[in-house]
């Protein structure tokens, strides 16, 4: 049985995943009754009172093997609920779960269902599941592009007014390793904490609080550093910098999606972009965080794959000039891009 977990979303609001209790089933009730006509069809492909309370009997009733709901809750109130159940109609196979999923309408769009999902598949994962299937009307592309984002293998079955979606978990098992250091470290509080060899650190804090993070990133022999941090004057730069400089980092600056590296040694996703380009043999280097994000999605639109994709920010210690030196050493790429703003300076030997 998953842990309860808190979670805070982009806008700030603070969530808590966990299992649905017996004690729910008021609440869940009243978030069901609570869903506006099109969110009722959307999940019960039509509104019935019979249906609605035999959902959240059957969501919050004992645990039992096969079957799990999880219920995202605001402190005040459930919000969300997401559930995957082996057993579906007279069949069971329990590598093959039906998973379902309801969001008050007031919190569309913050995120909570690829978050509940996404909890959900992970717990299924972990009592052998390997597939998930989900039905949902061919309208509804708001849970048909938050399945797409998960970032799992997906597939559409197109049946009429509806989509069969089907979310595979088998590309997991080649992260065996990855997943069991993960389970063995535990959620650490303190980066100073985690055990060493550690190569790059993504940080998303307050301006402030660049330079005590980067300090502490430091310690424990961190080499890379990716803040997200937005509009470090000069007061905060400097420090950053000296502080990075003292340990020996690269420091990437603010304004910017992230770091993507799809190669098969080094792969690293730290980026919130929706998007993401196929692996490939390009290299891109933005300085823009806007630019970067669309350059993402035209690329995965183009179906121009990407071997690494850098977006820089305020180039303290690391530049696109330097970076595009770099790659000039190593054959693997067949395309590179500087899109950095303003008049570029010739590189040597271009």
């Amino acid at each position: 049985m998953p842990r309860e977990v808190h979670a805070v979303l982009a806008d700030g609001s603070d969530l808590w995943i966990r299992p649905a209790r017996p004690g729910d089933r008021e609440q869940v009730l009243r978030l069901y009754q609570g869903l506006s006509m099109e969110s009722l069809r959307f999940r019960f492909f039509g509104p019935s009172r019979s249906l609605v309370e035999r959902a959240a009997a059957k969501a919050c009733s004992p645990p039992r093997v096969g079957y799990l709901a999880l219920v995202a809750d605001d402190g005040r109130q459930i919000v969300g609920i997401a559930e995957y159940d082996t057993a579906v109609g007279q069949s069971y196979d329990p590598r093959r779960a039906e998973i379902a999923l309801a969001v008050a309408d007031d919190w569309h769009r913050h995120g909570v269902g690829r978050l509940l999902v996404g909890h959900l598949v992970s717990a299924a994962r972990a009592e052998g599941v390997r597939r998930c299937t989900a039905d949902a009307l061919a309208e509804n592309r708001a849970v048909l592009q938050m399945f797409h984002d998960l970032g799992l293998p997906v597939s559409w079955r197109p049946d009429g007014t509806e989509v069969h979606c089907t979310l595979s978990l088998e590309q997991l098992e080649q992260d065996e390793d990855y997943l069991s250091v993960v389970d063995a470290r535990g959620r650490i509080a303190d980066v100073t904490d985690i055990p060493p060899p550690l190569s790059a650190s993504p940080i998303a804090v307050p301006d402030p609080a660049v330079a005590e993070i980067t300090e502490r990133c430091g310690r424990p022999g961190i080499r890379s550093l990716v803040t997200v941090a937005h509009g470090l004057g000069a007061v905060e730069a400097s420090p950053r910098s000296s502080a990075g400089c003292a340990h020996g980092m690269r420091l990437l600056g603010r304004n910017r999606p992230g770091t993507v590296n799809t190669d098969a040694d080094a792969r690293m996703d730290a980026t919130p972009a929706g998007q993401r380009p196929p692996l490939g043999t390009a290299r891109v280097a933005v300085r823009s965080g806007g630019v970067g994000i669309v350059l993402l999605v035209d690329l995965s639109w183009l179906g121009i794959g990407v071997s690494t994709f850098v977006s820089l920010g305020d180039t303290y210690e690391v530049s696109g000039h330097g970076l595009l030196r770099r790659w000039k050493t190593r054959p693997v790429p067949v395309a590179r891009a500087d899109c950095s703003e303003g008049k570029p300076r010739p590189l040597k030997g271009r």
